[in-house]
């Protein structure tokens, strides 16, 4: 209830997401309940990407924690991205794999399937913007 209150605040949350930026750490969970949508940028596996958060746990973990969603596979796929022309993310959901393919290897032709046209389209949307749909 307690962060319900404060999610539904968009003073606490812009005092939050402030400090976030300068390396507030919230404690572990704490994104389960504060959930945002808005464009944001993260350091995945030492690449710099720029993201759109639609409220999903995905975007969101990514965003508060330190060591996001899938670490250990995201630093796999971003060293094993570069070595490679052709990449395949099958389903791509909202694209963070093809983020982190893009961002890693500039070259590379990506392929991204995702069969929920509603999800697809938003992932589609957030390539457009950052300007990687030419490689997608």
């Amino acid at each position: 209830m307690y962060f319900e209150k404060i999610r539904k605040s968009s003073t606490w949350c812009k005092l939050i997401i402030l400090m976030r930026n300068y390396g507030f750490i919230p404690p572990k969970n704490f994104e389960k309940h504060f959930h945002f949508s808005g464009w944001f940028n993260a350091n995945i596996a030492e690449n710099k990407i720029t993201m759109e958060n639609h409220n999903t746990q995905i975007e969101t973990s990514i965003f508060w924690e330190k060591r996001p969603f899938e670490a250990t596979s995201l630093i796999a796929f971003s060293a094993n991205a570069c070595d490679f022309e052709n990449i395949l993310d099958v389903g791509a959901n909202t694209g963070i794999y093809t983020l982190v393919a893009g961002s890693a290897n500039k070259n590379a032709n990506i392929i991204a399937i995702e069969p929920i046209v509603s999800i697809f389209n938003l992932l589609e949307k957030m390539l457009k913007k950052i300007n990687l749909m030419q490689h997608v």
